[in-house]
């Protein structure tokens, strides 16, 4: 025997305590009359914090960026503003269209002139010599 103590506790199934990690009470620090420890809400803590550590480490590539951006926000739209003052309206279009989404583009008829589309092959109306279309308006 090496001389290591044990627990002096007793267990709630009614055996000893085995645990070696033994206070100068005698006791270990779930048992120790000296350390109230709840192991109920001991075992909630680390629970939570098991449940929030797997949550961040589901967070995708996406996700994960997009808390940066959140928290650097003031400073990317400094940094936006300051361009287009500069006279880069590409930065103003960039962080409307962040802010707000990109405007709509669709191709859209009526009822009385609907859109329509013609394709035309190249090959199928004849390519001159000089690649151009050959018989085309």
């Amino acid at each position: 025997m090496t001389g290591r103590r044990t627990c002096a506790g007793i267990t709630k199934a009614g055996a000893a305590c085995r645990a070696r990690a033994v206070l100068a009470d005698g006791y270990c620090s779930a048992h120790s009359p000296t350390r109230a420890v709840d192991m109920a809400e001991l075992g909630s803590r680390g629970g939570k914090r098991s449940v929030e550590a797997r949550r961040e480490q589901a967070k995708s590539l996406r996700q994960r960026i997009a808390e940066k951006l959140e928290a650097d926000a003031d400073e990317i739209y400094d940094a936006f503003r300051n361009a287009w003052r500069e006279g880069d309206w590409h930065a103003a279009v960039a962080a409307f269209n962040q802010a707000f989404g990109s405007p709509p583009v669709a191709i859209v008829g009526d009822e009385e002139r609907p859109v329509s589309f013609q394709v035309v092959s190249a090959f199928a109306a004849g390519v001159g010599t000089a690649g151009e279309i050959e018989g085309g308006n």
